[in-house]
């Protein structure tokens, strides 16, 4: 699920799925390691993302134009 095709939301599906792995990951680790996982910036880094690749809008096109 962390590869895409070439459409914006299929990019941010992609990138979604990528950082839910790398945090499933990192917070695996840091437990093994006794670190503390930086959840304040994963929370940054996803709130970033979708504000930077919105979900597409679905338009009304009903009415012809």
């Amino acid at each position: 699920g962390s590869f895409a095709h070439y459409d914006q939301d299929d990019i941010r599906r992609a990138l979604l799925a990528t950082m839910d792995l790398f945090r499933w990951l990192a917070e695996e680790i840091a437990e093994r390691l006794a670190y503390r996982y930086p959840t304040h910036t994963d929370e940054y880094a996803v709130k970033l993302v979708s504000t930077l690749l919105p979900a597409e809008v679905q338009t009304d096109n009903s009415d012809g134009a």
